[in-house]
C-alpha cells in the first residue's frame, strides 16, 4: 500500500524526468551496441594478428603457434645436449628438477619443462622453445661455491649506486639462486623469445630479400636501357660514358648495402632485441621464482657470481669503447642487470 502512495505522490515534473532518464538509458543503450558491433571484429582480428604476450602483457606480432614451438624444441634437445658435454646426473640434477617442478606451476603457459645438467666447465645456461633448459655442471657448481663462501669472499649483499639502498645477501640459500637461473631460463620460453626472434627474423630476410631483388631490378633495366640507347646513338658517347659510371657507382654501394651494412644492422638489431629479452627474463624469471616461495635476493646474487665470474678483458678500455663494444654483446653486463632488477627485489623483499 505504501508503494502505491509514493507513485501517487509523483507529480508531472517526475513523470517527465523518469521519462527522459529512460530515453536516455535506452539511446546509451543502443549506442553502446553498434559501437561494440563495430569495435569487435577489429580488436578480434587485432588479438589474431598481434595478440598480448602472457607474461609481459604487450601485444606482438605472433604467427608461430605453440605446437611448432614445442616440436622444435624437442628436435634440437638432444642435440645440443650431446654438442655441449652431454647430459650427466650431477649431486643438484634432481634438485634442480624439484625446483623447476615448482616454478612451472606458476608459468604462464603450459609447456612440458624440463632440465638437464650437462657435462660442460663454462658458466652458462641456456633454453630452448618449448621449455627444454639445460644447465652447466660448472655454473651450478659455483653458485654452491658462492653462497657458503659469501662471508669469506666479501659479498654481503648489493649497493644501489645511486641511492646507496642496500639488500642483503645473508638469508640467500643455493635453492634460491637456481630458482632465479631457472626461473629466467623458463621465461625465455613463456613469453617466446626464440618464437619472437624468429618470428621478427623471417620478415626482415624476406624485406631484404625483396628489396635487394627490387633495387637490382631497377639498376639492370638502366643498364639495358642505356644499351639500347646506345646502339641506338640516341646517347653522345660522353653521355653514355658518364651513365655507366653512374651505374657501376650505384652497384657498388648496392652491393655493399646489401652484403655488408644490411646485414650489420640486422645483427646489431638482434642483439639488441636479446639484449632486452635478457632484461624481461631477469624481471619474470625473478616472479616465478617469487611466487614459488624463493628469495628474491637470489637473482642479485646470481649476477654476483656472473660478474665475479666474468674475466673483464676489455675493462682497460675507455668507457666510450666499452659501450660501443657492448653493442655486440648477446646479454647486457652483470651490473646492468642487477640494476634493473634492483627495485623490483626491493619490492618483493618489503612485501615479504
Amino acid at each position: 500500500m505504501s508503494e502505491i502512495c509514493e507513485i501517487c505522490e509523483m507529480g508531472p515534473g517526475d513523470i517527465a524526468i523518469e521519462v527522459f532518464s529512460q530515453d536516455r538509458e535506452e539511446e546509451a543503450s543502443f549506442l553502446s551496441k553498434t559501437v561494440n558491433a563495430f569495435v569487435t571484429p577489429f580488436i578480434a582480428a587485432l588479438d589474431f594478428i598481434a595478440p598480448k604476450n602472457p607474461v609481459t602483457g604487450s601485444r606482438e606480432l605472433w604467427y608461430l603457434p605453440k605446437p611448432l614451438e614445442t616440436l622444435m624444441g624437442r628436435i634440437m634437445y638432444p642435440i645440443m645436449k650431446a654438442n655441449q658435454g652431454g647430459e650427466t646426473e650431477h649431486l643438484f640434477s634432481e634438485k634442480c628438477r624439484k625446483i623447476m617442478q615448482k616454478l612451472a606451476a606458476h608459468s604462464k603457459r603450459e609447456f612440458d619443462y624440463e632440465v638437464s645438467v650437462l657435462n660442460n666447465n663454462q658458466v652458462n645456461a641456456w633454453c630452448l622453445p618449448g621449455g627444454k633448459v639445460a644447465v652447466y655442471k660448472t655454473l651450478l657448481e659455483k653458485i654452491d661455491f658462492y653462497v657458503h663462501n659469501r662471508d669469506r669472499l666479501g659479498i654481503s649483499g648489493y649497493t644501489h649506486p645511486e641511492s646507496g639502498d642496500f639488500i642483503s645477501y645473508a638469508d640467500v640459500k643455493k635453492e634460491d639462486v637456481i630458482a632465479a637461473l631457472l626461473g629466467h631460463e623458463m621465461t625465455h620460453a613463456d613469453a617466446r623469445h626464440s618464437a619472437r626472434r624468429l618470428e621478427m627474423s623471417f620478415i626482415a630476410q624476406a624485406a631484404i630479400f625483396g628489396l635487394n631483388k627490387y633495387t637490382k631490378s631497377i639498376l639492370d633495366n638502366w643498364e639495358v636501357d642505356l644499351a639500347n640507347r646506345e646502339s641506338t646513338r640516341s646517347t653522345d658517347t660522353e653521355g653514355v660514358r658518364d651513365e655507366k659510371q653512374k651505374i657501376r657507382a650505384w652497384r657498388n654501394i648496392h652491393n655493399v648495402a646489401f652484403g655488408r651494412l644490411t646485414h650489420l644492422g640486422i645483427q646489431l638489431y638482434f642483439l639488441a632485441g636479446s639484449r632486452s629479452h635478457e632484461l624481461e627474463a631477469d624481471k619474470y624469471g625473478t616472479k616465478m621464482a617469487v611466487a614459488a616461495g624463493y628469495n628474491p635476493a637470489g637473482a642479485l646474487f646470481l649476477q654476483e657470481i656472473l660478474k665475479q665470474e666474468s674475466k673483464g678483458i676489455h675493462s682497460f678500455l675507455p668507457e666510450s669503447f666499452q659501450k660501443i663494444q657492448s653493442l655486440f654483446h648477446s646479454h647486457p653486463s652483470s651490473s646492468d642487470r642487477q640494476l634493473a632488477l634492483f627495485q623490483d627485489v626491493k619490492a618483493y623483499k618489503m612485501g615479504s
